[in-house]
């Protein structure tokens, strides 16, 4: 379950950069910013990074540079503990998580495998979201309260969706002044 959400995390990351989901850049679009689950070793360029960490008492994540911090148990208690799986997640449900079942051969089920599902969406977005947002932070990003989509809006920004998410016209000048775009691609003549 946890490598799933890091990776639909990393998704919605490349996504909200304005990268193809995969990690490649959109040529002449993308932020020259790719999401990794881990460093190669042999990388010696300058990374930022977001570290998942345990709680903060009011904060779902705290920016620094060159590593914010991600509180999952934040997260997951202002935004999902009301929404938990009861029964928790068992044994049972390991072929939800495996593509092992196949949808449509049991009533219950297949509510199981939604729910389960709509979780790990959620819990994804948030952490998309939540880490975008201080990454923005570290890039000299303030905070929005006019705009109800910008990912940098902490007062009706908590639960946006990833995919109604924007960067608004101030954010992308401060992106733009510490990440590069990637390359446009040359014509051929």
């Amino acid at each position: 379950m946890k490598d799933e959400i890091l990776v639909r995390t990393a998704a919605r990351l490349n996504r909200l950069f304005w990268r193809n989901q995969d990690g490649t850049p959109i040529p002449g679009v993308s932020y020259g910013i790719t999401f990794v689950t881990e460093i190669p070793k042999d990388y010696d360029d300058h990374h930022w990074g977001a570290k998942i960490a345990k709680d903060h008492p009011s904060a779902g994540g705290m920016a620094g540079d060159p590593y914010s911090q991600i509180f999952s148990t934040f997260i997951v208690r202002t935004m999902y503990l009301k929404y938990g799986l009861s029964p928790r997640v068992r044994r049972e449900d390991r072929p939800f998580f495996t593509g092992q079942y196949r949808w449509g051969s049991d009533l219950d089920k297949n509510i199981r495998n939604d729910e389960i599902r709509c979780l790990i969406d959620g819990l994804s977005g948030a952490f998309a979201m939540t880490t975008a947002h201080e990454i923005g932070h570290i890039a000299g990003c303030g905070h929005d309260t006019m705009s109800p989509r910008s990912i940098m809006n902490v007062k009706d920004g908590a639960g946006l969706e990833p995919d109604w998410a924007e960067w608004i016209p101030l954010h992308i000048r401060a992106l733009e002044t510490r990440i590069d775009r990637a390359p446009a691609r040359r014509r051929r003549r």
